[in-house]
């Protein structure tokens, strides 16, 4: 198993760049890399840091001057000569410092670790030398570090995390009615560690100059150690000590989960087995064992697999809250699903979507969410995601194939801060941008939203010349027009794939009023299936035909499970239809047909037998209202006719008669 950071600051080998295939010529598309530090990074805020130390220890050493030749000897024309000797390691200080936020201009956010850490390094290296001069000198820091860690600990166990700002019921209507944006950004702020843990970074520099003072005096008392060195000791503990606390504050702060919302997301990759492998366009996009849960533990997808040739457009769709959205995420960044744990594999041509790199690589995959995202610089910038103007013509013909008027091209692009458009326009400039970096995968969720039904129209068009040069593109969109254009339909239902086939399949039976469920053929589909059915069930009242439908279900995948070899190599189909009075739920499988005699033996046991002892066949032919067989293609379909009562009308169900049969081979 992989693990994946969001800032992978590895190199890893460089990939062959994606090409896109514009109307008038092929064009190799600009290159990307992950956010990260470079390779050189770590090791020059090294050398910073232990610049500083040496800066430190001349400051420590000016200081033992001072108290060995002009406080105890009376060297007062001395004190200008040390005085100027120690400003030099000052200035050092303070040129160091500029000097390396210089070096790191635009790297401060993700340098600052990688700043705490050598800083760290640097203390030690300053309780090392000190430990040259007496091992005994190592002990105030030593103590005062592991005191505070352990109090750190227990703050973040038993601490309590505050908000960063609290606003009453009061503010919290101005806030939500849209008359305080600065108010809403607050609000969501992250909470603030607790008041016991932040406290503990200056006790214990203040703990560890305490202690040097006392060790230095009882080892000057004793004759171990000089009198001017007592200062030098205590100024070279508290630093080092200030360093090592900034470290391990911003570690136990990190490691705290303080809140779901800002929680770390852990990502773990997991290898593909050959066997699903080798079943697999080796060529297209790859995922298997997709699994999503929130900081609670709850699943947002659940054991995702399927596998999407070249050149296919596949929509996604399902009811509200069934995860389609976090599928658009997790396929292609599941880092902004905050304090989630993504687990499985999301593969391209056997590289990774999930890898990150500061290494130049080509575009596997690009997403575009709900809401437009555009920087606040001019529109041409953003159109050609900030690269040279040498392809500016290029994301000029990108954006006039969504946009036919060149009014509104020229105002999108020439716009000097593209963040002000209107939001129709914003999408027409993230989809055009889209297609000009021309990723392998497209993944766009609800790509309609925004849109007028011209630049629908218009991206409709568009993604059918992009599945002509090979595209992928997953569309999770509710759309009519968008949909029709789909090769494939994925069909979710509470994070789990319950229908994945041909789209004009899949809408011919929706139009039709039918729903279908697919699983593996095993009794662990139970607790989906089961889920699946009484979703279908949805009005006051109906608790009745959600619990009949459901366990005739129940005993319809039992029935099929006893009949393969082994259990759960093969996928079944159910599909389910509403109708007055009654509804119909079939069973598509590889099992063979039932004779009369099995029928009629069954529908006798059902009668006598009751609870765990009636077979599941049996249990299917009590609750149903009618049986139908049949074998078409190699594949047995078995349809039930299963009584229901309308809610309005009646508060239960009446007892079903026995079923009607019905064979055809």
């Amino acid at each position: 198993m992989k693990h994946f950071q969001q800032t992978d600051i590895q190199s890893h080998e460089s990939v062959d760049p994606v090409v896109s295939q514009d109307h008038e010529t092929t064009i190799q598309t600009v290159m990307m890399n992950d956010r990260g530090l470079p390779r050189w990074a770590a090791l020059i805020s090294l050398l910073f840091s232990v610049a500083s130390a040496v800066c430190v220890a001349g400051i420590a050493i000016v200081a033992i001057l001072f108290q060995s030749l002009v406080a105890q000897n009376g060297d007062v024309f001395g004190t200008l000569p040390f005085l100027a000797l120690g400003m030099v390691p000052v200035i050092g200080l303070y040129v160091l410092e500029f000097a390396q936020v210089k070096a790191f201009a635009g790297l401060q956010k993700v340098q600052q670790s990688v700043r705490l850490r050598t800083g760290a390094i640097a203390g030690l290296l300053i309780i090392l030398a000190l430990a040259f001069v007496h091992p005994l000198l190592i002990l105030p820091t030593a103590v005062s570090v592991a005191v505070g860690a352990a109090c750190m600990a227990l703050a973040v166990r038993f601490g309590r995390w505050h908000p960063a700002w609290e606003f009453s019921p009061a503010e919290a209507v101005s806030i939500l009615s849209g008359r305080d944006a600065e108010g809403f950004t607050y609000a969501q702020s992250q909470p603030v560690a607790p008041a016991a843990l932040t406290a503990l970074k200056w006790f214990i520099p203040a703990c560890a100059i305490v202690l040097s003072v006392a060790l230095g005096s009882w080892m000057v008392a004793q004759s171990i150690l000089m009198l001017p060195a007592l200062i030098a000791v205590a100024g070279l503990s508290f630093w080092a000590s200030v360093q090592i606390a900034a470290f391990l504050l911003a570690r136990f702060i990190n490691g705290a989960s303080a809140d779901p919302h800002h929680a770390p997301t852990v990502v773990d990759q997991t290898d593909v087995p050959p066997a699903f492998r080798e079943s697999c366009n080796a060529e297209g996009l790859i995922v298997h064992g997709l699994t999503v849960s929130d900081a609670n533990g709850a699943r947002l997808l659940s054991d995702l697999r399927f596998n999407l040739a070249p050149g296919t457009i596949v929509a996604v769709t399902g009811a509200a809250a069934c995860g389609k959205s976090v599928l658009a995420r997790a396929l292609v960044n599941p880092f902004s699903i905050a304090g989630a744990s993504v687990t499985g594999a999301v593969q391209f041509r056997d590289q990774s979507l999930w890898q990150r790199s500061t290494r130049d690589m080509g575009l596997y995959a690009g997403l575009i969410a709900e809401t437009p995202l555009i920087l606040a610089q001019n529109g041409a910038a953003n159109a050609m995601a900030f690269q040279s103007d040498g392809y500016r013509d290029r994301a000029r013909r990108c954006l006039e194939s969504i946009v036919f008027s060149s009014e509104v091209v020229d105002r999108i692009l020439g716009a000097p801060d593209a963040t002000r458009l209107s939001m129709s326009d914003q999408r027409r400039l993230e989809l055009s941008r889209m297609f000009f970096l021309a990723p392998f995968v497209m993944v766009l969720d609800r790509p309609e939203n925004h849109c007028d039904p011209a630049t629908v129209r218009a991206l409709a068009a568009r993604l059918q010349q992009e599945r002509r040069a090979g595209r992928i593109v997953i569309l999770v969109t509710e759309d009519r027009a968008l949909l029709e254009i789909c090769d494939r339909m994925m069909v979710l239902q509470n994070g789990r794939i319950i229908d994945h086939g041909p789209a004009a399949e899949i809408l011919g039976r929706t139009s039709t009023g039918w729903a279908r469920f697919v699983c593996d053929q095993r009794l662990e589909s139970e607790d989906v299936l089961t889920d699946w059915v009484r979703s279908h069930f949805k009005r006051k009242g109906d608790e009745g035909n959600r619990d009949t439908v459901a366990a005739i279900a129940a005993e319809l995948l039992a029935f099929s499970c006893q009949d393969i070899a082994p259990v759960g190599t093969e996928k079944i189909d159910f599909d389910f239809k509403h109708y007055q009075g009654h509804c119909v739920l079939k069973l598509t499988d590889t099992g063979r047909l039932l004779s009369s005699g099995q029928i009629q033996r069954a529908q006798r046991a059902s009668l006598n037998e009751k609870g765990s002892s009636m077979t599941p066949l049996g249990a299917v032919l009590r609750g149903a209202l009618g049986f139908e067989q049949v074998m078409e293609d190699g594949k047995r379909t078995i349809s039930l006719t299963i009584k229901t009562y309308d809610p309005r009308l009646t508060g239960g169900s009446d007892t079903a008669p026995a079923p009607r049969v019905r064979e055809t081979a």
